[in-house]
């Protein structure tokens, strides 16, 4: 119910792609992720555990079953390596690999599987971290 809210929000909202808009042009080239929205990390929580690698991200979307945010080109192998150490499936967005890029063969980030509907305080729970996460609280 708390998903479908945010959808017709988010069709209304003029501000966000306006902001977006000064925010890539001021840092420049970016990369785009889109992360699985129901695996109990909020765009909040992302937003914190990019933070202390002093990786910026805006442009945060709630899309279906995603969130999408944006990083500086430069810093998008370290977010997708940061992703995966942390189980955050990358839906959209993966650079490559990251063994690929690093001597040390590491193995891709497991899945994780939904196993079962989030309770309405969950979803209100998780809105509320959303909601923070947009309004940078």
């Amino acid at each position: 119910m708390f998903d479908r809210l945010i959808d017709i929000g988010a069709t209304l909202d003029w501000i966000t792609p306006l902001i977006d808009f000064i925010k890539n042009a001021k840092n420049g080239p970016r990369h785009s992720f889109f992360v699985d929205r129901y695996v109990g990390w909020s765009a909040n929580d992302i937003k914190r555990l990019l933070k202390q690698r002093d990786i910026e991200m805006w442009g945060i979307v709630f899309f279906k079953e995603s969130i999408a945010f944006d990083v500086k080109e430069s810093q998008a192998l370290q977010t997708q390596y940061l992703l995966q150490q942390n189980n955050l499936p990358i839906l959209q967005g993966v650079i490559a690999p990251y063994h690929l890029h690093n001597k040390q063969k590491q193995s891709p980030a497991k899945p994780v599987v939904k196993t079962k509907e989030m309770g309405v305080w969950q979803e209100f729970n998780q809105w509320l971290d959303e909601l923070a996460g947009f309004l940078g609280v």
